[in-house]
């Protein structure tokens, strides 16, 4: 059962930064749309953004900071991930963030025939999701509408189903499952003086994160976010392209 192992902690999750990766070979109906270096179409464009702002804006990537074809990419998507952020109720510069560090707003990546699209979902997670796919056909997870539908659905449902309401939790959950965070908070709870037992499911979680004082909620955040394998690492690459992206957002205004 997906959902179990989801829970556990098991299972696949999106979001595994810093792997190899390839460029697939596009497909759904974006298949003909790629830019010069055979990456993935950025057929959501024109985007409200001018160029310069981007540039100005998006940190780039490569040692001097000089290359800003990432940043392009990223808000040429920019109607799609809007559209998905209000749809489930989910930061419209986090999103964006997460495309940008996944996959650098190319929509064909593949890391390691496992992590698919813009926002790096395998199909088992796709799947739960509700997203029509299996291991064969995995490839439909490269289609920019599909992952960022997907990757948006996801952020919702690691609050609503996984109940992990603090948001440094939540985009850490997004790169190492939900499951592992939830069965973190279990077992630091249990090394509480004194120690407290909480039941499997992720609404008794909750309301034990819910009772703590606000010294005890911060110490247990920062003691998974340094205890779980991957996290800090993870936001301390999407917490600041965030801010990139919110200012980007800003000067919409």
């Amino acid at each position: 059962d997906e959902l179990l192992n989801l829970l556990l902690g098991q299972g696949g999750q999106p979001g595994q930064f810093g792997q190899p990766t390839q460029h697939a070979q596009l497909t759904g109906p974006n298949a003909n749309a790629t830019d010069a270096g055979g990456a993935a179409a950025t057929a959501d464009a024109p985007h409200p953004f001018k160029e310069e702002d981007v540039n100005s804006i998006i940190k780039g990537d490569g040692p001097q900071n000089e290359d800003h074809a990432s940043g392009l990419r990223v808000v040429s998507f920019y109607k799609l991930a809007k559209n998905y952020a209000e749809a489930n109720d989910v930061d419209l510069a986090l999103v964006l963030a997460i495309i940008h560090e996944e996959s650098r707003g190319i929509a064909s990546e593949v890391n390691a025939d496992t992590y698919f699209g813009l926002m790096q979902l395998d199909w088992k997670t796709a799947k739960w999701l509700g997203i029509d796919v299996t291991e064969a056909t995995k490839d439909i997870l490269l289609d920019a509408e599909t992952s960022i539908k997907g990757g948006s659905s996801y952020l919702r449902k690691i609050k609503e189903d996984f109940k992990i309401i603090d948001e440094q939790l939540m985009i850490a959950a997004y790169n190492v499952g939900p499951g592992k965070i939830n069965s973190k908070i279990r077992e630091l709870a249990l090394k509480m003086n004194p120690p407290i037992k909480i039941k499997e499911m992720p609404a008794d979680v909750m309301d034990f994160m819910k009772n703590l004082n606000s010294d005890e909620y911060n110490n247990l955040v920062d003691k998974i976010i340094s205890e779980v394998r991957g996290a800090r690492n993870y936001l301390n690459k999407i917490e600041p392209r965030r801010k990139e992206y919110q200012q980007l957002l800003d000067g919409l205004r």
